[in-house]
């Protein structure tokens, strides 16, 4: 039996029995620019078990927010790891061809030429979301259609090569056929993990985002309320309903879900976004908006301090 280890951060919760509901949830703030908060998931989740995947996604959040000294040096804690090793160097590969570092760019490039000669799919699907998180999007599809073409339905205990297929479409910009193509990817992988009862939450996330992008948002807030029914509690979760609520204008909702967020994490930079919005356009209240916004400024100064987002 695998003994459960939870913990909270600042309202964040970590599941050391379930690091693929601790991996959604970095996943998500990851999309959300929520820098400092991935580091603190990854950080703690690394600890508790000592998995160089969370490592790996550190790195790649103190990268963006600024801290390339102390990305690198995770990133090379990660080299040599298996299931992180490609996903690591491709991490080090951006950051010098970044800073235009020709030499070492030189060095990694021959890494990565003969890594290739073993790929480990766990591996692969792990720099292929990196390098979607990091915008590079052809690389990306390349190396996830490698993972896909030698296993269609593969998945780990982290994620799906079709939920990172998925997003990378979805985030790509691709309209259209192209979101129902998405639609179909992450109704693959939410099938197959009900099968095991599941709930994958980042294909669920994702079937919810093309629903939005489609304006159905009554099935999207269906699904997300069958997210909060499987694992209570997850904020994420609240955020995007709480968005979609003030989209079809239910205001009285909306506030409610951001109130319930506030409750269990008041230094919510999401929910405090929300909650200035519903005092400045629905209730016209100035004065408490004020108090609101000076609360936000404090939770960016706590929560992403280094956040130029």
């Amino acid at each position: 039996t695998v003994s459960v280890l939870y913990w909270e951060f600042g309202g964040m919760s970590a599941n050391a029995s379930n690091p693929r509901v601790t991996f959604a949830h970095l996943q998500y703030c990851l999309r959300e620019r929520l820098w400092r908060h991935a580091q603190s998931l990854a950080h703690d989740m690394h600890s508790a078990l000592s998995d160089f995947t969370f490592l790996l996604w550190k790195a790649y959040a103190l990268d963006r927010e600024g801290n390339v000294a102390d990305a690198l040096r995770e990133y090379k804690h990660c080299e040599g790891k298996r299931g992180v090793t490609t996903a690591a160097l491709v991490g080090m590969q951006l950051i010098f061809k970044r800073n235009k570092d020709t030499e070492a760019l030189s060095a990694i490039s021959a890494k990565l030429e003969k890594d290739a000669q073993r790929p480990n799919f766990s591996a692969v699907t792990q720099a292929a979301t990196l390098l979607w998180h990091a915008g590079e999007y052809t690389r990306a599809r390349e190396l996830i259609g490698q993972v896909l073409d030698s296993e269609p339905e593969y998945r780990d205990e982290y994620t799906s090569a079709l939920t990172v297929r998925g997003w990378l479409d979805l985030s790509a910009g691709r309209g259209g056929t192209f979101a129902d193509k998405c639609l179909q990817l992450f109704d693959r992988v939410l099938q197959a993990e009900a099968v095991e009862n599941f709930v994958d939450i980042d294909a669920l996330l994702g079937k919810v985002a093309v629903l939005e992008k489609k304006n159905q948002f009554w099935p999207a807030q269906e699904l997300l309320n069958k997210c909060l029914v499987a694992h209570r509690g997850f904020l994420p979760a609240m955020v995007v309903k709480a968005r979609q609520l003030l989209r079809v204008d239910d205001w009285e909702q909306a506030a409610d879900t951001t109130t319930s967020v506030l409750a269990s994490d008041p230094m919510s930079v999401e929910a405090l976004i929300l909650s200035t919005l519903n005092l400045l356009v629905r209730e016209a209240r100035v004065q408490a908006a004020t108090r609101t916004i000076a609360d936000l400024i404090k939770a960016l100064q706590v929560r992403e301090p280094r956040n130029g987002a």
